[in-house]
């Protein structure tokens, strides 16, 4: 009987997330403009500069994919009654 209220908890919780995702999303898209201002008026290295965005966004990115990952292996395995 906890069929019902679990699945309704994971709802909430990967709403929760993907909302989640969106915000830094727009975070990273702010940052990046930043970065490029702040490159306009100092263009020392601005490969290194990139280097870094580029690995912390994929360090954001493979985080999301865990958390998403654990939501779905928590989900109650469906019993098909027959």
């Amino acid at each position: 009987m906890w069929g019902r209220p679990v699945e309704a908890a994971l709802l909430l919780a990967a709403a929760a997330l993907q909302q989640q995702q969106q915000q830094q999303q727009q975070q990273q898209q702010q940052d990046h403009l930043l970065q490029q201002e702040h490159l306009a008026i100092q263009p020392h290295h601005p490969q290194q500069q990139q280097q870094q965005q580029q690995e912390q966004q994929q360090q954001q990115q493979q985080e999301q994919q865990q958390q998403q990952q654990q939501l779905e292996s928590s989900k109650p395995q469906r019993i098909q009654r027959s």
